[in-house]
């Protein structure tokens, strides 16, 4: 009898609905018998409310970053168990007619969620379904919103196993968490082989040079970093670039600019398709520190140079790759001018953190869906 597996995303920046396709790329990939689908039932329920509530978010991350860090370090790192008045608000206002429909008529054996909306939604409601109901993390470390209506979720997909014994030690027993990485594709996990000598040679890139990719945030590209790409570019130091822009067609045009201006090879690059092929050739990744991306480039074994990264989420996954020495985490430009220093006078050996990267970073691994 065919099951039914419901992956759940939010439209807040492409790393949950990529951790999303993943999943559902894993599952199609290694098993059969299984109809899936994924849903954002945020933007399926309210498609108004939640473009809204995007749209703020998006503008306090960017504008207002002092007043989100102190936010998440006064309500978010804390009383990890008790309930949050505005997730019971969240969680009524989105549960619509529409809603309840669409998961009845689907009947899922297994939801699984790659954001604390969705899983605090359905965790409210699970006396509505048989289902199992799984919680996948999507950055390292752990903040209330993960844990909101733990009692209800049946499995939480843990990045590590720090987080799972943080997890421990407030309360949630040890057998509802599974470490397996943060989801990433097949061609981020998959050794394709990769030809760095053709890579260069397909882009015009510097032959036996180090390549530095600059990834300027998610789907749309931020222009908080676009100061750290010139900086690159200044240095005196043999090396080829790609800049990746994303979708900010605006910001392409800067880096076009920008780049014109400075005697250094390279390309530049809007959204792509084939980012692994990209990360896979760098030798070390620029840009804002997402979950997702985060994890892409440590499960094909590239360090990560976190730039700036938004208050909340994106200090912890920068912690984490500082304290693990799978990266650096750099918090403003004059910090950044003295690490391309130390990498121009080799100073610093980014083998070492590959080699580190590859004997202890935890590759995605999820959990064997015929088990559950």
């Amino acid at each position: 009898m065919q099951k039914n597996i419901l992956i759940l995303y939010t439209n807040y920046g492409t790393g949950h609905y990529m951790a999303a396709k993943a999943i559902e790329e894993y599952i199609k990939n290694n098993y059969k018998g299984y109809n899936v689908q994924i849903l954002d039932p945020l933007s399926f329920s309210r498609p108004i409310v939640n473009k809204l509530f995007a749209k703020i978010g998006k503008i306090v991350a960017t504008k207002f970053r002092r007043f989100r860090g102190k936010l998440y370090k006064k309500k978010m790192y804390q009383n990890y168990l008790k309930n949050s008045w505005f997730f019971k608000f969240c969680t009524k206002l989105f549960w619509t007619k529409k809603l309840n429909k669409k998961l009845v008529e689907f009947n899922p054996n297994i939801i699984i969620s790659t954001q604390v909306g969705p899983t605090g939604l359905i965790a409210a409601h699970k006396n509505l379904f048989d289902a199992k109901l799984i919680s996948v993390f999507t950055d390292y470390g752990l903040h209330r919103m993960y844990t909101v209506g733990h009692e209800f979720i049946d499995i939480f997909c843990v990045p590590d196993k720090n987080i799972k014994q943080q997890m421990m030690d407030i309360g949630i027993r040890e057998n509802k968490i599974k470490v397996t990485g943060i989801p990433v594709r097949s061609n981020f996990i998959n050794n394709n082989n990769s030809n760095k000598e053709e890579f260069v040679d397909k882009y015009y890139l510097q032959k036996n040079k180090p390549i530095f990719l600059f990834i300027c945030g998610g789907g749309l590209g931020y222009d908080n970093a676009f100061i750290y790409f010139e900086k690159i570019l200044q240095i005196n130091y043999e090396f080829s670039y790609i800049f990746i822009s994303g979708k900010n067609d605006s910001l392409f045009r800067k880096a076009k600019t920008l780049a014109a201006k400075y005697n250094k090879k390279g390309k530049i690059f809007g959204y792509v398709e084939n980012i692994d092929e990209f990360i896979r050739n760098s030798d070390i990744v620029f840009g804002k520190p997402g979950g997702i991306v985060t994890s892409e480039a440590l499960n094909v074994g590239v360090p990560l140079c976190a730039i700036e990264p938004i208050p909340g989420q994106e200090i912890n996954n920068s912690l984490f790759i500082a304290n693990n020495k799978f990266g650096f985490y750099i918090t403003n430009i004059k910090d950044f001018e003295y690490f391309l220093e130390n990498l121009k006078n080799n100073k610093i050996n980014l083998d070492d953190y590959k080699k580190n990267i590859n004997n202890n970073f935890v590759k995605f691994s999820f959990l064997d869906i015929d088990k559950i």
